[in-house]
C-alpha cells in the first residue's frame, strides 16, 4: 500500500477515540525552577477537529537547558598504542568543555549529571556511577568558562536569558572536545552541546564489524523520562531487543551499545522520543581497521523529517575517487513518511509503507564557485525506512554545504573524512578521522514538513581551546516553496566534479560564452548578507566581519585571523533575499588529519511566552 496522508491517519485516530497530541507540557527546569511550557500550536493548525481557544501565557524571563555529553573516556587498553616494534607506548589525551555566556544580562547555573561509570583515562581505575564530580555553581554574563579534564556531562540552565536572543545581544552555547594523539581512538571527538527537547533525530553511526555506536540519552530534568528508541538501517527499520523503551532517571544518563542489540548495520539513523521530561541524545561512533584508528565522532541531533534539508560545513580535504573512502551524504525516508513526527505515527502506519519506493531524493553540493555537479546519478530512489549514503566522489578539496530535496520528508546528515599524512602511519596502516554533520536545525517552523522557507540560525558556536577553526557559511535561496527553492538552485552556475582521469571536469577555459556570462552575473549579484560577531575569552565582542555571498555560494573564514577568538555568531542582515546556513570546522594542529564540525543549534524555548490551549478537552476530538 502507498504512503498514507496525514488526513487519513488523523481520521482513523478520531474513530479509535485516541488522544493524538499533547498541547502543553509543564516542566520544572533544573535548579532554577523555571517553568517552561512546550508550545505545540502547529498541532491545532493540522487538526481542524481539535477545539481551539488559544492564548499566550507570559513565562517571564526565558530559560533553557543546554546539555554537554561526557567527553570520551578511554579504557586502559585504549590508553596505549603499539608501535612498529610491537612495543606499547602511552598515548596523550585531553578533554574539555567550554561554556560561552555571551553578551550582558542574566547568567547560567552549571551542574553535572550522574556519571555513567566506566574507566577513567587518566588513572586507569574503574569509576562507578555516583555523584557528579562537577560542583554546582553560577556563571554570570558575560563570560567564557573552561572546564579542562572534565569527566561529567555538564548541564547549564539559563536564567534571564535564552540560547539565542539576537535582539538583546545575548547568546548561550557550549562545546565539548576530546583529543587523542594515538592508539585506537586517535583523532578528535567534538560536538556542540544541545538544548533539551522531547524529540531527537540522529543521522549517523554504524554497527558493522570494527565499528562501535553507543547511544547515550541524558535527562537533565527533575522528573524521570520514558524514552522510545527507533532505529533504521540499510534494509529498513531495525528491532532493538530490550532497548526500544528506556527509563532515564532524573539527573542521570543511560547508554545503549547499538552493536550489542543491532549488529552489522553499516548505515544507521536513530530517533529518540521522550515522555515525562526533556532529554538530549548523542551517538558516540568510532571505527577501527585492525589496530589502526579510522576515527570517531559524536552524532548530534539534526532537523526533523522535511522535504528540503540543509547540511552546512561539509569539508572535503582531498579529492577521493573511491566511493568506499569518500565523504558521504546520508539520507533516510522514515517508514511512516510523510508524517513529520514519530509521535504522530503508529506501528500500523509504519507497516503500510515499509519497503515501498516512496519517491526520489536529489543532492545539491554548493561551493565557492557554485553548484558542484556530482558524478553519476543525481537522483536516488527512496525506499521507506532504508538508509542510503550518497558518496561525494570526484569533488575538489574545499568547504561546501549540501541541500537535499526529496518527494517526501527525509532525514539527512553527512560524514566527512580526513586522513593523516603517510609519515604518521605505521606498518599496520595510516590512521584517519571523520566527523558527522547534522542537518541544520531551526530552518523551518513546526507547522511544515516541507522545510522551506529557510530561517537563519542565529545561535552561537563556542570554539574549543587549541584548535584551528574555520567558519563555513552558505547563502540559501529565499523561496517560500520547494519548487521556488529548486528553481533558484538550478540558476546557480555549475562546476563539474571529475573522475581520476579528469573526465567530466568542466570549468575555467571550458565554459561556453553563455555560461561565462551567467557566472559573471551571479558573482556581481553577491550581497552583504550577514555579520560575523567574534567574541573574546571574557565573553565580550572582539570584532565584527561582513559576509558577502551570492545565492548558492559557500565561503569560509579562518577564525585564526582573530587573536583570542573564543566564540562566533552569524547574524543575518535584513533587506536581502536569502538565508545564511553555517557551521565551524575544526582540526587539532597537534593531531594531523583530525576533524570535527560544530553546528549552531536553535531553541524554541527562547520566546518569553508560549501558546496554550484553553479547553477542558484539550487535544481530544470534538466529535
Amino acid at each position: 500500500m502507498g504512503v498514507r496522508s496525514q488526513d487519513d491517519i488523523d481520521r482513523r485516530r478520531a474513530r479509535r477515540g485516541t488522544v493524538s497530541s499533547v498541547l502543553a507540557a509543564l516542566v520544572v527546569v533544573g535548579a532554577s525552577a523555571a517553568l517552561v511550557v512546550a508550545p505545540l500550536d502547529g498541532v491545532s493548525a493540522r487538526r481542524p477537529d481539535v477545539a481551539r481557544g488559544l492564548t499566550q501565557v507570559d513565562i517571564g524571563s526565558p530559560s533553557s537547558m543546554v546539555v554537554c555529553p561526557e567527553p570520551v573516556r578511554l579504557t586502559q587498553q585504549q590508553s596505549v598504542m603499539v608501535d612498529d616494534t610491537l612495543a606499547e607506548q602511552q598515548v596523550s589525551s585531553s578533554r574539555q568543555v567550554r561554556l560561552g555566556v555571551l553578551g550582558r544580562g542574566g547568567g547560567v547555573a552549571v551542574s553535572g549529571l550522574v556519571p555513567r561509570g566506566g574507566v577513567d583515562d587518566d588513572s586507569g581505575s574503574a569509576q562507578v556511577a555516583g555523584a557528579p564530580s562537577l560542583t554546582a555553581h553560577d556563571v554570570d554574563a558575560p563570560a567564557v568558562r573552561d572546564f579542562p579534564g572534565i569527566a561529567d556531562a555538564l548541564v547549564a540552565v539559563t536564567s534571564g536569558r535564552g540560547v539565542a536572543q539576537s535582539a538583546e545581544g545575548q547568546w548561550t552555547a557550549a562545546s565539548v572536545l576530546t583529543s587523542v594523539d594515538g592508539g585506537d581512538r586517535r583523532g578528535t571527538v567534538g560536538a556542540p552541546c544541545q538544548v533539551a527537547s522531547s524529540e531527537q533525530w540522529l543521522v549517523g553511526g554504524s554497527t558493522q564489524l570494527g565499528a562501535s555506536s553507543a547511544l547515550r540519552v541524558m535527562n537533565p530534568s527533575v522528573t524521570a523520562a520514558t524514552v522510545t528508541v527507533t532505529m533504521w538501517g540499510p534494509s529498513g527499520r531495525v528491532g532493538l531487543p530490550g532497548a526500544e523503551s528506556l527509563l532515564v532517571p532524573p539527573g542521570e544518563q543511560v547508554e545503549v551499545l547499538l552493536e550489542g542489540v543491532a549488529a552489522q548495520q553499516r548505515r544507521v539513523a536513530v530517533h529518540v522520543a521522550a515522555a515525562g521530561a526533556l532529554v538530549t541524545a548523542v551517538i558516540e561512533h568510532s571505527e577501527l581497521d585492525g589496530i589502526t584508528s579510522l576515527g570517531g565522532d559524536l552524532v548530534v541531533p539534526g532537523a526533523s523529517p522535511q522535504q528540503v534539508q540543509v547540511v552546512p560545513g561539509v569539508v572535503v580535504r582531498d579529492r577521493v575517487d573511491d566511493a568506499e573512502r569518500a565523504s558521504v551524504v546520508r539520507v533516510v525516508a522514515p517508514d511512516f513518511s510523510p508524517v513529520a513526527s514519530l509521535a504522530q505515527a503508529s506501528e500500523e502506519d509504519a507497516a503500510q509503507v515499509a519497503g515501498d519506493v516512496v519517491g526520489q531524493v536529489r543532492v545539491t553540493l554548493l561551493g565557492p564557485d557554485g553548484h558542484v555537479v556530482l558524478l553519476g546519478a543525481t537522483a536516488h530512489d527512496l525506499v521507506a525506512g532504508q538508509v542510503i549514503d550518497v558518496p561525494l566522489t570526484g569533488v575538489p578539496a574545499g568547504e561546501y554545504s549540501v541541500v537535499v530535496d526529496a518527494d517526501v520528508p527525509v532525514l539527512a546528515g553527512a560524514r566527512v573524512n580526513d586522513q593523516a599524512p603517510d609519515d604518521v602511519g605505521s606498518r599496520f596502516g595510516t590512521p584517519s578521522d571523520f566527523a558527522w554533520v547534522p542537518a541544520a536545525v531551526g530552518t523551518v517552523s513546526a507547522e511544515s514538513s516541507v522545510g522551506v522557507p529557510f530561517v537563519s540560525a542565529t545561535s552561537a558556536v563556542v570554539l574549543p581551546l587549541g584548535v584551528d577553526a574555520t567558519l563555513v557559511a552558505t547563502r540559501l535561496p529565499g523561496g517560500s516553496t520547494q519548487a521556488e527553492v529548486v528553481s533558484e538552485l538550478d540558476a546557480v552556475p555549475n562546476v563539474y566534479a571529475s573522475d581520476e582521469s579528469g573526465e567530466g571536469d568542466k570549468q575555467g577555459d571550458s565554459w561556453t560564452e553563455e555560461e561565462q556570462t551567467a557566472r559573471e552575473a551571479w558573482v556581481v549579484a553577491s550581497e552583504a548578507v550577514a555579520d560575523v560577531l567574534v567574541f573574546d575569552e571574557q565573553g565580550g565582542q572582539l570584532t565584527q566581519r561582513t559576509l558577502t555571498l551570492s545565492v548558492g555560494q559557500t565561503n569560509s573564514l579562518n577564525m585564526g585571523e582573530f587573536s583570542g577568538a573564543s566564540a562566533v555568531v552569524v547574524v543575518p542582515r535584513d533587506g536581502h533575499d536569502g538565508v545564511v546556513s553555517w557551521s565551524v570546522v575544526t582540526a587539532d594542529p597537534e593531531i594531523p588529519g583530525s576533524l570535527s564540525v560544530f553546528a549552531p543549534h536553535v531553541s524554541a524555548a527562547d520566546a518569553p511566552f508560549v501558546t496554550v490551549e484553553r479547553s477542558v478537552r484539550a487535544g481530544l476530538p470534538t466529535e
